[in-house]
């Protein structure tokens, strides 16, 4: 505050800043701060009397009145800052300007194998409801009164008039990307991590009495499946990512496919590469020669630090 403070002096005529030195002593200030961290007050006069609004941007060391003086800082802004200045140091509360900063929590719940989003005002350790979209309180222009971030209302914007509940299914992956911009997002009241989309399902290769087997299971990272298309996937919270794959193709996959040792450089060279482009590879074999650098991409999956070595050698 003592830049912004002298940072107004300096744009002071002399006359002006003598007028706010005894404005400030004698008057009362009034005020908020907004949602993009400014404080706005208004000087009172010993005999009521309120100025125009008055808007100080300490950290942009900017400030503003609404009334009509041509001064680049006119009585008004100088005395609101000199007040706020003297106050602050004397530790006194100014009316308004101290309350803690509603803004907006998001609170993952599970429920009955679905993922519900609840949303709330948080001041301090209190959480109250959110009872409208953060549009129309925008619209009414009570977002100055909330710490309302633009991450905030790309995931208002994403829940399409849900205020809290289920999220919907066609809804789950821009729900979760906008709440990966969000700062207070937790799950069962746990801070979590929201990540990319991934593929419920991943190409598997495992040790073959006559070569190795390739099949479809469902990705062994994956702790938890949500039916409204959500996956905990090592820890991260992601939308269900969409198969690059044919539905004839998938259930190929799950039936599985051999490919003897004759059949190895096919395998690593070609097959692998081509699937890692389209799902998440898991090698489990410990036996599978690394033809080419290629089969690196394919060893992101649940596999030993040993084998991803020895597969990329």
């Amino acid at each position: 505050m003592e830049e912004l403070v002298e940072a107004i002096r300096r744009q002071c005529s002399p006359q002006v800043w003598q007028r706010a030195v005894q404005l400030a002593q004698t008057a009362t200030v009034s005020g908020k701060r907004t949602h993009n961290a400014e404080i706005e007050v208004r000087v009172i006069t010993r005999g009521g009397m309120a100025s125009p609004l008055v808007c100080l941007a300490p950290a942009e060391l900017d400030w503003s009145c609404e009334c009509e003086s041509n001064d680049d800082a006119c009585v008004h802004v100088a005395a609101s800052a000199l007040w706020v200045r003297e106050a602050m140091a004397r530790g006194e509360e100014i009316p308004g300007l101290h309350a803690p900063m509603a803004k907006i929590a998001y609170r993952l719940r599970r429920e009955e194998g679905l993922l519900r989003l609840e949303r709330f005002f948080r001041r301090g350790d209190s959480l109250v409801p959110l009872q409208v979209r953060l549009t129309q309180l925008q619209r009414r222009g009570a977002e100055d009164e909330l710490g309302v971030s633009q991450a905030d209302i790309t995931a208002d914007l994403a829940l399409s008039g849900i205020i809290s509940g289920k999220i919907p299914r066609p809804l789950m992956a821009r729900v979760l990307a906008a709440l990966a911009e969000c700062d207070d997002v937790q799950l069962e009241d746990v801070p979590i991590r929201i990540g990319e989309p991934r593929p419920v399902i991943c190409a598997q290769v495992d040790d073959h009495a006559d070569g190795f087997q390739l099949k479809a299971v469902q990705d062994p990272a994956i702790s938890e499946l949500f039916e409204n298309g959500a996956v905990l996937h090592g820890g991260v919270l992601r939308p269900i990512g969409e198969l690059e794959l044919s539905n004839r193709d998938v259930e190929e996959l799950r039936k599985g496919k051999l490919y003897e040792f004759g059949r190895v450089a096919d395998l690593v060279g070609r097959v692998l590469p081509t699937l890692a482009e389209r799902l998440p590879v898991s090698v489990r074999s410990q036996i599978l020669p690394s033809a080419t650098a290629m089969l690196h991409a394919c060893c992101c999956g649940p596999t030993s630090t040993a084998m991803r070595s020895r597969c990329c050698r």
